[in-house]
C-alpha cells in the first residue's frame, strides 16, 4: 500500500513496510509539517502510533514538546523521547534523550544535550535556550 494524497500545499505519502506503516508529510519532497508530527509510524494491525517524528524545513525540530518519541504500541509508554531544535538535541536545563522501560515507564537513562553538544551534568550552560 504505496499511497500518495495532497491535503493543500502538502504531500502525505503512505508506505506498508511490513512491519509498520509509514505516513510522511511533506512540501516540495522536504518533510514538513507545522503543528504535528511530519513521520508517524503505525503498527500494522492496532494503527497504534510507534514513532512520531516533527520535522521543520527538513530538521527534527519542535519548540513545545519532544521532537521525536518511540512508543510500545502494547503499554503506549514512550521508550524513547528526544527533543530537538533546529535538527540538534537541544533542552536547556533537562534531559534531551530519555530512554524508559516499555513496560514500567521507569527512567534507565537520560542524556544533556544544548545545540547538539552532549553535556555532562556538571556541563557548561549557554545563557540562551
Amino acid at each position: 500500500m504505496d499511497k500518495f494524497l495532497e491535503f493543500g500545499s502538502y504531500q502525505v505519502d503512505l508506505f506498508d513496510e511490513g512491519e509498520w506503516v509509514r505516513e510522511a508529510w511533506s512540501i516540495d519532497g522536504v518533510y514538513h509539517r507545522v503543528g504535528h508530527p511530519a513521520i508517524i509510524y503505525y503498527e500494522p494491525q492496532s494503527r497504534a502510533v510507534i514513532r512520531r517524528c516533527y520535522k521543520d524545513n527538513g530538521l527534527t525540530h519542535r519548540v513545545d514538546g519532544p521532537a521525536l518519541e518511540e512508543i510500545n504500541p502494547e503499554s503506549g509508554i514512550a521508550t524513547l523521547t528526544e527533543f530537538y531544535r533546529n535538527g540538534c538535541l537541544h533542552r536547556r536545563g533537562k534531559p534531551a534523550r530519555i530512554l524508559c522501560d516499555p513496560i514500567s515507564g521507569e527512567i534507565h537513562s537520560t542524556e544533556f544535550y544544548e545545540h547538539g553538544i552532549k553535556l555532562d551534568l556538571k556541563g557548561p550552560r549557554s545563557p540562551e535556550a
